[in-house]
């Protein structure tokens, strides 16, 4: 489901890997900081070809304490790729996705780039029509369980096909 594979630990990334270059106990090892991580896993290279969709430079997350969650993230997400943060809970992940969502409470700073221009998100109202979409963690508290991918895709979207609401 997804091209490559990034590890976060402590708010920091600790690994970037095509998804055929690490095993799962490679992912766990760099997760919890085990020294033990899989000896002949090589970095991952640029797996894709697409133009750069999403660019993070630099990006930091505090929580409404002032307390830094995410520290200097740099992430470049392409065109056609399903990226995935993993890490324990905590380490980072969640807050990262939320604040470049535009749905984190507390503040970031840093540079969000969409196709290469910088954007200021500061709710996910304004994340949808740059064409951002966010999937929970818990992927049942966003779905809507009965119905097709493309409805829930298209569930976003509902605002700029009906300006007077839709009757289901």
């Amino acid at each position: 489901i997804c091209d490559r594979i990034v590890v976060m630990r402590d708010g920091r990334i600790r690994g970037h890997h095509g998804i055929a270059d690490i095993s799962r106990r490679g992912v766990v090892d760099e997760m919890v900081g085990a020294t033990g991580a899989d000896e002949d896993t090589a970095p991952a290279g640029d797996s894709a070809t697409g133009a750069v969709a999403l660019e993070l430079r630099n990006f930091n997350v505090f929580d409404s304490g002032g307390r830094r969650r995410v520290e200097s993230l740099d992430l470049i997400l392409r065109r056609g790729e399903v990226v995935g943060l993993f890490g324990l809970l905590g380490a980072g992940c969640i807050e990262a996705a939320l604040a470049a969502y535009g749905a984190w409470p507390g503040r970031h700073e840093g540079a969000v780039l969409i196709d290469g221009k910088a954007a200021t998100i500061a709710a996910p109202s304004e994340a949808v029509p740059l064409g951002l979409g966010l999937m929970a963690q818990d992927r049942r508290d966003c779905l809507i369980g009965d119905q097709s991918i493309t409805d829930n895709i298209g569930i976003a979207s509902l605002a700029s096909i009906s300006r007077l609401g839709i009757l289901d």
